[in-house]
């Protein structure tokens, strides 16, 4: 029993090492970083998404399926095929959302604090700005270039009221990033078929539909 028990503690102790070193708090403006901001596209990009959505206490998942769009200054723009066409535009002082092809509902979230703060956290983490994100977020990193995992924690408590962490996976490429939010539900985005390019002028329009 005793020698049962030794064991036991060696392994309990062996995890909660390998778990405390498999992060390590790093300062991403030191220019040691570079794999993770070159595994964005940079600038403006489209390309696929999976989300993956977990409810605290369900043992079910809810998945949709779509295109993304990301232009630095202007916002992020969600176009989801399935389960349903909808599309919503997540800017710095405004949110669109539009149902199949009902007309686009707007709401103005210049005047809410944390909204802004969450727009301004997504579209840093998105465009990898460490400037931006070192200022908002505590990183912490695992791996190296070939296969790594960022885990960004907010600074700000308006935002860490909402937002408990956002985990992002990548190698030479972005793959996923992961929100977990104070209640216990997270979302998973997986990201496929990423193209670094300007965006045509249609595109450009629906940031001020």
């Amino acid at each position: 029993m005793r020698k049962i028990t030794v064991m036991i503690l060696l392994l309990v102790t062996a995890f909660c090492l390998f778990a405390s070193d498999a992060f390590k708090e790093v300062d991403l403006t030191s220019g040691d970083y570079s794999f993770i901001s070159g595994a964005f596209s940079g600038g403006s990009f489209v390309g696929d998404f999976r989300q993956v959505k977990a409810v605290k206490g369900s043992s079910r998942t809810f998945v949709s399926t779509g295109r993304i769009q990301i232009a630095t200054g202007y916002g992020i723009v969600w176009y989801t095929e399935k389960p349903y066409a909808s599309m919503l535009v997540v800017g710095k002082d405004v949110l669109i959302q539009k149902i199949r092809d009902g007309e686009p509902t707007h709401l103005d979230m210049a005047q809410n604090p944390i909204y802004t703060q969450i727009a301004t956290s997504l579209e840093c983490v998105f465009s990898a700005d460490f400037s931006v994100m070192s200022q908002m977020f505590t990183s912490y990193l695992a791996g190296d270039s070939s296969s790594w995992e960022l885990r960004l924690v907010p600074k700000s408590k308006s935002v860490a009221s909402f937002m408990e962490s956002i985990e992002m996976k990548g190698s030479d490429r972005f793959e996923s990033l992961t929100l977990y939010e104070t209640t216990g539900d997270s979302i998973r985005y997986e990201f496929s078929g990423l193209e670094n390019r300007e965006l045509t002028d249609e595109e450009l329009k629906v940031y001020s539909l």
